[in-house]
């Protein structure tokens, strides 16, 4: 019952018994976004109680998902809920990883996508963390940013952390990376970013 109310939570299931998926939800356009293949390697920066890992790992049980958190409560938490979901989920393609505040704790692994789902605003040291996912990507990999941007939602009650597109762009853009993509999902707006060589 637990893992209905975090997915209904993530937008993937109905609040309501019989907790249905629903199929209107931007996060099935979000996942179509990221273009994940089979043999992909994937982190998630910033992953919280770990409901969009989750789902990643049973949409694409092939799939390794590094799930990175900084608060050691939503890792024991998450942890606890891949033991009791083996049949769902692989539990050895989801690796729990404690980050820090300038690293990623998954440097050298060479990763195809970063995520990070609406973190990025929340990040302390933007510069160092960027840095940190630069070592972390392989040379052609893609990192991923959705944020519910101020200039997208400007009557809407935002985190007072929470920044303009323009400042995201230009911020993630002085850090080596460069814009490929843009689109928005209902309010959030999903960038996808290749390191500049």
């Amino acid at each position: 019952m637990r893992s209905c109310w975090t997915f209904a939570h993530l937008g993937v299931l109905k609040y309501q018994f019989p907790f249905v998926i629903d199929s209107d939800t931007p996060v099935f356009s979000e996942l179509q976004a990221y273009g994940i293949q089979s043999q992909d390697t994937i982190g998630e920066i910033g992953a919280g109680s770990g409901a969009f890992s989750m789902l990643l790992g049973m949409v694409y049980p092939d799939v390794v998902i590094y799930v990175n958190e900084l608060d050691k409560g939503f890792l024991t938490h998450l942890g606890e809920k891949l033991a009791g979901n083996n049949a769902l989920l692989n539990p050895q393609n989801l690796i729990l990883t404690k980050g820090g505040k300038e690293s990623t704790a998954l440097e050298g692994r060479r990763l195809n996508k970063i995520i990070l789902r609406n973190t990025f605003h929340h990040f302390k040291r933007k510069p160092e963390m960027l840095e940190a996912i630069t070592r972390t990507l392989n040379p052609q990999g893609r990192l991923y940013v959705l944020e519910t941007v101020r200039d997208i939602n400007p009557d809407r009650r935002l985190c007072k952390l929470s920044m303009s597109q323009r400042e995201i762009i230009d911020l993630i853009e002085l850090n080596g990376f460069r814009l490929a993509d843009q689109i928005e999902l209902k309010g959030k707006l999903l960038m996808t970013f290749y390191v500049e060589n």
